[in-house]
Formats: C-alpha cells, sequence, structure tokens
C-alpha cells in the first residue's frame, strides 16, 4: 500500500511469516528507502536492500506536547461575538419556526432556545486532525423570548505543522490557537447600537504563538 503524507511518499509492507521480520513491522514500519535489482538471469532470485525506521516516537513526542499546550490553555475565557461577526444560516431550518417541546420525553434539542447542530472541522496538517464544532440553526430564539441566538467560541490549543523533513521524513509544528464554536445561546438585543468588535480580533481564526 503506498499513501503520500506531504511531499513523502511512504510504503507499508507485509512482512512474510518466514522472513524473521519483527511482528510490529507488519503494520507500522514505514520505508525509508527500498533499493531492488532484478538479474537479467530468469533464475536469479530477486534481491531487495530495506532499511525500516519507526515513527511511534515521533508520534507519542507530538501528542505528549499537545497534551502540555491543551493544558497551559484549558482556562481561556469565552470569547465574546459581536453581532456583525456573525452570519446566520441561510435559509435557516424550518425547526427554527417551531415552539419548543417541554415534554417528559422531550430532547435536549427539542427544548432548546438556541438548537445547534455539530460538524466535523478536519485539518490534515493540525494536530488534532479533527475537531468537532457547533454550527447555530437559527437567527432568533424559538418561542417569545424576542432574544436572538449566538454561537459561544473560544480558543482551543492545537499544533499546525509548518514544515517536513526531506531527510528524515518528520515534521515540524507550532503552537497554536484555533477559535472554536462550542455552543449557541439565547442573548436579548442590545438597547442601542454597538460599535463593530470586528476590529478588536484577528479576522483569521487560527493564532499562531
Amino acid at each position: 500500500m503506498e499513501t503520500r503524507i506531504g511531499r513523502l511518499r511512504t510504503t507499508i509492507l507485509d512482512a512474510p511469516e518466514e522472513s524473521g521480520i519483527s511482528p510490529q513491522h507488519h503494520a507500522t514500519t514505514t520505508i525509508d528507502a527500498t533499493s531492488i535489482t532484478n538479474t537479467a538471469n530468469s533464475s536469479a532470485t530477486e534481491t531487495s536492500h530495506i532499511i525500516y525506521r519507526s515513527f511511534a516516537h515521533n508520534i507519542s513526542n507530538t501528542n505528549w506536547r499537545l497534551f502540555r499546550w491543551f493544558a497551559e490553555t484549558s482556562e481561556s475565557e469565552i470569547l465574546e461575538i459581536g453581532d456583525e461577526d456573525w452570519n446566520p444560516p441561510v435559509p435557516e431550518s424550518s425547526f427554527c419556526n417551531a415552539k419548543p417541546i417541554t415534554g417528559i420525553n422531550s430532547t435536549t434539542m427539542q427544548r432548546s432556545l438556541c438548537p445547534w447542530q455539530w460538524k466535523l472541522n478536519h485539518d490534515e496538517s493540525r494536530e488534532p486532525k479533527i475537531i468537532s464544532e457547533a454550527h447555530c440553526l437559527c437567527r432568533r430564539s424559538r418561542g417569545t423570548s424576542g432574544s436572538f441566538c449566538m454561537p459561544i467560541k473560544r480558543q482551543v490549543a492545537v499544533l499546525k505543522r509548518i514544515r517536513c523533513d526531506p531527510t528524515t521524513g518528520y515534521y515540524e509544528y507550532t503552537r497554536a490557537l484555533q477559535t472554536v464554536t462550542v455552543g449557541c445561546h439565547s442573548v436579548l438585543p442590545r438597547s442601542q447600537k454597538a460599535s463593530p468588535l470586528a476590529k478588536l480580533y484577528r479576522k483569521t481564526n487560527t493564532v499562531e504563538i
């Protein structure tokens, strides 16, 4: 099996039982270089020279760096999002026009004034590669409160891949903070127009540290 990671090519080989290769290499061994020489004589055998390198230490170290960075930023404050910074989905779901259901068997989504759905945010050059993110479904709160639905955002710690050493095949990562929506809440409208908050925040969702 052959996959491409960045500019590098990685080949996974399933070694035969009689080859003497350790079981760990059956599924996780990556091939850094392969040299195969075919002789012209049909009776000659094919020879190979394979250099194995394990990336287990690199993966473990990346996970540990991400854990430490996440622990340092776990107390970060919730970001306040201005009305000018959020564009509601168009068109809105018909669920937004239905009144909340508060029966004994009702779900959290049915009782919610500002329902949302979860989506997966995928980035191959980021650790973790997949982040669950909430998406608000409605602009106005359900019911008769007259409130608005606003996203709840916070910054989470990630590691961003910046380069790959073609000699060793190891990636280099840098610490970063990514803004992620974690839910939606109902807020009352302002009594007067507030100044735009967009100029107080960076336009990008990722800030390198």
